[in-house]
């Protein structure tokens, strides 16, 4: 969040933009403030899948473990958490969903849309349904027609005027574009590209009174990069699929302050990739650039920053794995970095199904610790200390 610019403008420990140039804290310690705090111990087959997604009161943590059909056990599971990470009421289960990928969270005026594959019989079906606190309304709710919903978690942003939500039709190899009210009650859907690439998830960023479409098409059999940009009712206004070099896999899209987007890549084992895509509000995306400081890197969860820019985590790899968080400016700068490596008290940790979120003045990241019959999901309270 902004903050006003004083005529000396210099950066402090709060959570704002003090000298106005799109990041917050920028330059400033960034160590573990509290945690790990334990908020779930179960026995874990691989990793959770989920969100982060800060409250008036702290967090809500969304997230899915493995399916176990035949025990019928409960899938998804809501978490309320305080301004530091830390469990502050009892987990929520809901055993009649079952889900297979996600879920993701969006925020919107009536509560979280959250997007997710669901089983349905023998196949999985691309879903949502609207959380209000802690309970689902519209529990399960699938788009209008059939769809196939293997590959990438959906994914949705709020326009103002409705939600809009993207998902691969693993049958058809189709981006499918769908559109909800408020409630998260279907309006309409539609395919938005076809020959999409599956190993690219779509992905979708908000950015001024545009909405960025990002995904990978497979036309003439050259996997490339696409691009659509939609008005607040899902309408195209532009689009521009282009060649570029490998950048590794999509994994998010988010708003820079002059109205253009940067996206984000994994090149598994070698790094954290980025490019700009309609700087501005040009048409056009400039050349794929790594992140410095990020090498190594074999999983990575980036979500968009209160002040600017974005914040990323994840685990790099080598001898010693370790869990990794940063923030990074519009131009993919890195103004803060954290390693567990670097911190004696969770130098093991890695931060496996990397969660996260920001409040400003924090940032909480949650993960996966170990898999097996000693299994915990745990958050770290990340950010600068006062005074440092």
């Amino acid at each position: 969040m902004p903050a006003t610019c004083p005529p000396l403008p210099a950066e402090v420990c709060n959570g704002l933009d003090d000298d106005c140039d799109g990041v917050a804290d920028e330059g400033l310690s960034f160590v573990r403030k509290s945690g790990p705090h334990v908020v779930f111990a179960s026995p874990l087959t691989e990793p959770v899948q989920g969100d982060l997604e800060a409250t008036e009161t702290g967090f809500l943590l969304a997230f899915s473990r493995g399916l176990n059909l035949a025990a019928n056990e409960a899938n998804l599971f809501l978490e309320p958490l305080d301004p530091q990470g830390a469990l502050s009421s009892e987990v929520g289960s809901l055993p009649e969903v079952k889900i297979s990928l996600g879920p993701r969270l969006t925020p919107g005026p009536a509560g979280f849309f959250a997007s997710y594959c669901r089983r349905s019989g023998s196949g999985d079906r691309a879903a949502s349904a609207l959380i209000s606190g802690t309970d689902f309304d519209s529990l399960g709710n699938v788009p209008p027609g059939g769809n196939a919903c293997l590959v990438g978690t959906p994914d949705a942003v709020w326009t103002g005027e409705r939600f809009l939500y993207v998902f691969i039709d693993s049958v058809s190899n189709e981006v499918i574009l769908a559109r909800a009210d408020a409630n998260g009650e279907w309006l309409s859907n539609e395919p938005l590209v076809s020959n999409a690439d599956p190993d690219w998830y779509p992905r979708l960023a908000r950015s001024g009174a545009t909405t960025l479409v990002a995904f990978g098409s497979d036309e003439g059999g050259q996997p490339t990069l696409g691009l659509t940009v939609l008005d607040a009712l899902g309408d195209p206004l532009a689009s521009i699929i282009g060649a570029t070099d490998d950048p590794g896999e999509l994994v998010e899209a988010v708003p820079t302050q002059d109205n253009g987007f940067q996206l984000f890549f994994l090149q598994t084992g070698a790094g954290v990739n980025r490019l700009e895509a309609f700087p501005g509000g040009a048409t056009g995306f400039g050349k794929v650039s790594s992140i410095a400081g990020l090498d190594g890197a074999v999983s990575l969860r980036v979500v968009a920053g209160l002040a600017g820019g974005a914040l990323l985590a994840g685990t790099k790899g080598g001898e010693v794995p370790r869990g990794f968080a940063a923030r990074v400016d519009d131009h993919g700068i890195v103004t803060a970095y954290y390693e567990t490596s670097q911190d004696p008290e969770i130098a093991d940790r890695r931060f496996d199904g990397p969660m996260l979120a920001d409040r400003g003045d924090s940032v909480v990241v949650g993960y996966t610790r170990n898999v097996g019959s000693d299994a915990s999901v745990e958050t770290v309270e990340l950010g600068c200390i006062e005074g440092e």
